[in-house]
């Protein structure tokens, strides 16, 4: 597949400067924001429209125009309930099987930096590999279409060095995080946790 070239190129708040990094798949390009921020963001997110600026935009909506309403914080609080309060009627199949949000994502903004905008009323929250956790590497937008076709096609986690990392990072931040949890939300086994935190593998 050709590569598009991006560099000079502005979505939303954003001027692409270069491209940076390549992740499995994923092209990086090295942005900067109107405000003068700059952020890394994958191709997809920039030529899909779902990231527009470097965080910006979505604080002033939310501090401007207040959320609350709005059908992202619809999602995000609805997430929240199935995965926490087990009076929900999903309870059973979201935090009775494991299935639990992320802890940056306790904060409605940095979900909402995360996901943004809603595409389209056709569109809602899903979860990439419906065995693991919410958090924005597995989570995307999609239609009840797409989300049919994922749940008949049930994907296995691949430790990755993402991963890894992602798994070392909450492990050591200031709301510690245990390794039975870590594990049941990247869909890793204790003893893979284990040797990933002490850096006997994916160092």
């Amino acid at each position: 597949m050709k590569k598009i070239n991006l560099i000079n190129l502005k979505f939303g708040r954003l001027t692409v400067l270069k491209q940076g990094e390549t992740v499995g798949m994923h092209i990086y390009w090295y942005c900067e924001c109107d405000c003068g921020n700059h952020k890394s963001v994958a191709s997809r997110h920039l030529r899909s429209g779902r990231t527009m600026s470097c965080g910006c935009l979505q604080e002033e909506a939310i501090r401007t125009h207040g959320m609350t309403d709005t059908p992202e914080y619809s999602v995000w609080s609805g997430m929240h309930q199935r995965c926490t309060n087990h009076n929900n009627l999903q309870y059973k199949d979201y935090g009775g099987r494991g299935i639990s949000v992320c802890k940056e994502w306790d904060s409605f903004l940095t979900f909402f930096k995360d996901m943004s905008y809603r595409p389209s009323i056709n569109h809602t929250l899903e979860r990439i590999n419906n065995d693991l956790g919410y958090y924005a590497d597995n989570c995307k937008w999609a239609t009840r279409l797409e989300q049919a076709q994922n749940r008949r096609v049930r994907k296995t986690a691949k430790l990755t060095k993402k991963i890894a990392d992602k798994i070392r990072s909450l492990y050591s931040s200031p709301n510690h995080r245990s390794q039975e949890s870590l594990g049941k939300e990247f869909g890793v086994s204790h003893s893979n946790v284990s040797r990933i935190i002490n850096g006997s593998i994916w160092k």
